[in-house]
């Protein structure tokens, strides 16, 4: 997989530096009697850590450009909604809570990680439910790895359709395997979480998706650090659609950005998605509709435009290399 693999080693090395950095500026910033200047040094060292992995990374193929993009970003936001938690009047986390919580979770509530919050006794549904949930992440890591297979089997078939099921395959192992598998880890330690996907194929709509079952941890950095103070100022249909938007241009970090191609696409996706969702609020038809039609049309809108989200540059670039379908150096971006 040359595409996950720099070309020069010391490219690793400033990744995790600036990792680093983002993970001391997160247990850091909320310790600060400023709530403005903690608010401020938190996006700006989001926005630092973008741009410099970004030209870190300049001669690297794309797949080791995402990963290291996504790192930085990912523990970079981890420190913003500590901050806006600890904004909120909860005390700062402890450097193991915030180790646990800022490198062993996907989620971005910093509260379930105070010793406060831990389960010493949880009772008998608490650990029934952690148990089911550590066979579905098994049962789904199962199931991706035949996917991944497949999807290699396929590939010289038509890469194409080797594609959309390596996607497929990727998300089960990830999303909802590995993923679930965390969550039973830490349930098992008394800590209150739950998967950070939770079967989106029962939505009914899109506002249930996005809102409720689909990447979780995420919609919960949205509603902390942008939807909540923006609902209190301006109308929740803007505050929702200016959410969405604000999605599509941290996607166009993820995607767009380690291919430098296909830009736009996962932004006028993430439009189209709060437009669907505004809309189908504003209809009585929709809400009348019964719900397993609302349950197809809701997959169809997430699913038919999905080609914009992941578009044909990040396909080749970051999804065909992982199965070995692109030759060796050919991953590399312009």
């Amino acid at each position: 997989m040359s595409a996950y693999t720099p070309n020069d080693p010391r490219s690793l090395l400033l990744v995790f530096g600036l990792a680093a950095v983002c993970f001391l500026a997160g247990y850091a910033l909320p310790r600060l009697h400023s709530v403005v200047l903690a608010r401020s040094l938190a996006w700006s060292i989001a926005a630092a850590g973008v741009f410099a992995v970004d030209k870190v990374t300049t001669a690297e193929p794309a797949g080791f450009r995402m990963v290291a993009i996504v790192v930085v970003l990912f523990t970079a936001m981890k420190g913003v909604v500590h901050v806006e938690d600890s904004a909120d009047g909860s005390r700062p986390l402890q450097p193991l809570e915030w180790a646990t919580f800022a490198l062993g979770w996907p989620g971005m509530q910093p509260d379930i990680f105070r010793k406060e919050r831990r389960l010493v006794s949880p009772d008998e549904r608490f650990r029934d439910e952690t148990r089911r949930i550590l066979r579905h992440g098994l049962v789904c890591a199962g199931a991706g790895s035949i996917c991944l297979y497949t999807a290699h089997r396929l590939s010289s078939r038509s890469e194409l359709s080797a594609a959309l099921l390596a996607l497929v395959g990727l998300s089960l192992v990830l999303h909802f395997g590995i993923f679930d598998v965390v969550t039973w880890y830490w349930r098992s330690r008394g800590v209150p979480c739950r998967p950070p996907f939770r079967q989106p194929l029962r939505s009914t709509s899109l506002a249930e998706f996005w809102g409720r079952r689909w990447n979780v941890p995420y919609v919960e950095m949205i509603a902390t650090v942008l939807y909540r103070p923006l609902a209190g100022t301006t109308s929740r249909p803007i505050a929702r659609f200016t959410s969405f938007a604000v999605s599509g241009l941290l996607h166009e970090l993820a995607i767009s950005l380690p291919v430098r191609a296909g830009w736009g696409g996962p932004l006028l996706y993430f439009a189209l998605q709060g437009f669907f969702v505004l809309a189908e609020e504003r209809s009585p038809a929709w809400k009348r509709a019964p719900a397993p039609v609302r349950r197809v049309v809701t997959l169809l809108l997430v699913t038919l435009p999905a080609p914009l989200l992941f578009h044909l540059p990040f396909v080749k670039g970051v999804i065909e290399p992982i199965v070995g379908w692109i030759p060796s150096g050919s991953t590399t971006p312009p």
